[in-house]
């Protein structure tokens, strides 16, 4: 992994944070779209970003 692309966080509709990563390798193409909740459930209702 090179670097981070872009970060956002969001609620999802349980009320617990997710935060969703963009990773680029070393030639900074996309590498690793990470989303991770913050008590590691599974999302309730997808990526609804206001």
């Amino acid at each position: 992994m090179g670097r981070q692309a872009a970060e956002v966080c969001f609620v999802d509709d349980d009320g617990v944070g997710v935060i969703v990563t963009l990773n680029l390798d070393e030639d900074d193409f996309p590498f690793e779209l990470d989303v991770w909740k913050t008590n590691f459930q599974p999302l309730v209702h997808g990526l609804k970003v206001p």
